[in-house]
C-alpha cells in the first residue's frame, strides 16, 4: 500500500511539472478555488433568501442556479482527475480544457458589482451578469490580446471602414424602436459579434423604464495598443461599455461586499415615501396584527389572506423594514378614501389604529403614538417607524405632456398618488399591481424619448383587507375595498 501511495505521488510531481512547464493550473488548486467559490456562492444564496420578499414583482429573483451546477461540476472533474490514476498527456488534455478560469472570472466581476439578479443563465443567453437591479447586462471575456489580434487579422480589419459603419449603428440604437443591426455579423470579428449579439439583449425589454446598459469585460486584454483601442472604440460606439483589464478592480473579499450583491430596491427609496391608500388598510387590518379567527360571513380573499399572514407576517417582514426610517406621508385624497372604508367596515381595532397611524390625538407625542400602536398589534412595533403619517396636500398642476398623457387614464385617487410621487420625487410604496401595470402600459404607449422615466413606485408582494363586522357582509365583507375604484 504504502509503495503504491509513493509511486502515485512520484507520478503527482512529474504530473505537475508538467503542467507548470505548460502553465497550465494543477488540478488540486483549481479544485480548492471551486471550493472557495462554491462556498461564497452559498452565502449569497442565503443572503438572497433572506431578502426575497424586498423584491419588486417587475424583476426576477436572483438566477445563480445553472451557474452553481457548473461550478460544481468543474469541482467533480478536479476530483476524478486527482483520485484516478491517469496518464499525465490526460491529465494535461482535461485540465487544459477546463471552463474554471472563465467561470472564476465570472464570479469575481459579479462581486465588484451591485444588486446582481442573474449570473451565467440559459434564459440570457448573451450576458454573463445581471446587475444593478437589471439595469446593466454584462458579457466577461477571457479572450487573450494575441487571440483578438489574430481574429483582427484574419479578417483584414478595416478601421475607416469599421467607424463609418459603427457610426450608423449607434444613430440607430438612438431610435428605440430600432434593434442593432446584424445582418453583417459574418463579416465581424468574434468579439464584434459578442457585443452586437449582448446589445440587441439589451434592447428587448425595458428594466422598469429603462433599457439595461450593456458592458463588455475583458479580463485579459488592455488598452494602449492602437488597433484594439480602435476596436474598442468601435464597439463603444455601437452602446456598449468596454472595460480592460486595467479598469478591473481589485477582486474584494465576500464578506466586504455580501449586503451589496443581493437586489434590495429599499437602497434607492427617496427620503421621504408617499403611502398609497391600500398600504394604508395594510397597516391598520387586524390581518396584518395577529392572529384573527375565521368567521363564518369571512369571504375567500379574507381567508386566504389569513392563511397567509400566518407565513408571511407582513408588518415585521415587509412593511416596517420597507418605511422604518423614512418620514411617511400620503395624499389628502387617498387618507381620505381609508378612512371611508375604515368608518364603513373596519372593526372597532382597526378604527384605533387608523386614528394612531394619522395622529388624530394631537396630544400624543411619536414615542407616545408608538407606545400606544403596540398595544393594539402582537407584533414588536419599531421604534423607527415614523408615526403619525402627514397628510401632503399639494395640488397637481403643469404635469408634463407625458405625466398627463398617464394622469388622463387614471382614477382621481390614482392620478393623487402617483401623480404626487412622480411630481415630488416621493418612492411611491403600493400594493396596486393592477394600478402600476396600467401605468406602465400607458407610459410606454405615451413616451417619445428613451430617457423618459416615469414614477418611482415599489410594490408591496402582498395586499391586505380589512377584515370587517358581520353586519357589513351584504356590503362586500370588505374583500375588494382596498382596490375598488384605482384605476
Amino acid at each position: 500500500m504504502e509503495t503504491n501511495a509513493a509511486s502515485s505521488h512520484g507520478e503527482g510531481e512529474s504530473m505537475e511539472t508538467l503542467l507548470q512547464s505548460l502553465n497550465i493550473t494543477a488540478p488540486d488548486e483549481i479544485l480548492r478555488r471551486c471550493r472557495i467559490l462554491l462556498d461564497e456562492i452559498q452565502l449569497f444564496a442565503e443572503a438572497c433568501d433572506k431578502k426575497k420578499h424586498y423584491k419588486d414583482w417587475r424583476r426576477p429573483e436572483a438566477n445563480y442556479s445553472p451557474f452553481r451546477t457548473i461550478l460544481k461540476a468543474e469541482a467533480k472533474q478536479m476530483e476524478k482527475i486527482i483520485t484516478t490514476k491517469m496518464d499525465p498527456k490526460r491529465v494535461q488534455q482535461l485540465v487544459g480544457t477546463s471552463n474554471f478560469s472563465f467561470v472564476e472570472a465570472i464570479w469575481n466581476i459579479a462581486k465588484s458589482r451591485s444588486a446582481i439578479s442573474v449570473i451565467h443563465s440559459p434564459s440570457y443567453p448573451a450576458v454573463d451578469i445581471v446587475a444593478q437591479n437589471g439595469l446593466q447586462w454584462i458579457k466577461v471575456s477571457t479572450m487573450a490580446e494575441k487571440r483578438l489580434l489574430m481574429d483582427m487579422a484574419k479578417q483584414g480589419w478595416d478601421w475607416q471602414g469599421a467607424s463609418d459603419s459603427d457610426s450608423d449603428g449607434d444613430k440607430d440604437l438612438k431610435d428605440s424602436k430600432v434593434k442593432i443591426d446584424l445582418e453583417n455579423e459574418e463579416d465581424d470579428i468574434p468579439l464584434v459579434k459578442t457585443a452586437k449579439r449582448l446589445i440587441k439583449a439589451s434592447r428587448e425589454k425595458r428594466v422598469i423604464y429603462r433599457w439595461p446598459q450593456a458592458q463588455l469585460v475583458l479580463t485579459r486584454i488592455f488598452s494602449g495598443n492602437k488597433d484594439i483601442d480602435a476596436l474598442l472604440d468601435s464597439i463603444r460606439l455601437l452602446g456598449c461599455t468596454v472595460q480592460t483589464a486595467g479598469q478591473i478592480p481589485l477582486t474584494p473579499s465576500i464578506d466586504s461586499v455580501l449586503d451589496d450583491l443581493v437586489v434590495d430596491d429599499r437602497r434607492s427609496f427617496s427620503t421621504t415615501l408617499n403611502i398609497d391608500c391600500t398600504i394604508l388598510l395594510g397597516l391598520v387590518s387586524d390581518i396584518s396584527h395577529g392572529r384573527v379567527e375565521e368567521q363564518p360571513w369571512f369571504n375567500n380573499d379574507i381567508r386566504r389572506q389569513i392563511k397567509s399572514e400566518e407565513v408571511e407576517k407582513l408588518m415585521p417582514n415587509i412593511l416596517w423594514p420597507t418605511l422604518c426610517g423614512h418620514p411617511l406621508i400620503c395624499t389628502k385624497l387617498a387618507i381620505y378614501r381609508m378612512r371611508e372604508i375604515v368608518d364603513l367596515i373596519g372593526t372597532p381595532t382597526e378604527k384605533i389604529r387608523t386614528a394612531i397611524l394619522m395622529g388624530d390625538d394631537t396630544s400624543l407625542d411619536p414615542q407616545a403614538l408608538l407606545d400606544k400602536f403596540q398595544e393594539h398589534s402582537d407584533y414588536p412595533v419599531p421604534a423607527t417607524w415614523q408615526l403619525p403619517i402627514q397628510v401632503f396636500d399639494t395640488q397637481i398642476t403643469d404635469l408634463s405632456p407625458l405625466a398627463q398623457a398617464v394622469a388622463d387614464e387614471l382614477s382621481d385617487l390614482n392620478v393623487s398618488v402617483f401623480m404626487t410621487g412622480w411630481t415630488q420625487n416621493f418612492t411611491t410604496i403600493t400594493s396596486n399591481r393592477v394600478a402600476i401595470k396600467h401605468i406602465e402600459k400607458t407610459f410606454e404607449a405615451n413616451r417619445t424619448n428613451d430617457s423618459d422615466v416615469g414614477p418611482d413606485v415599489w410594490v408591496c408582494p402582498l395586499a391586505r383587507s380589512l377584515v370587517a363586522k358581520e353586519k357589513n357582509r351584504g356590503q362586500g365583507g370588505g374583500s375588494r375595498e382596498s382596490t375598488d375604484g384605482y384605476v
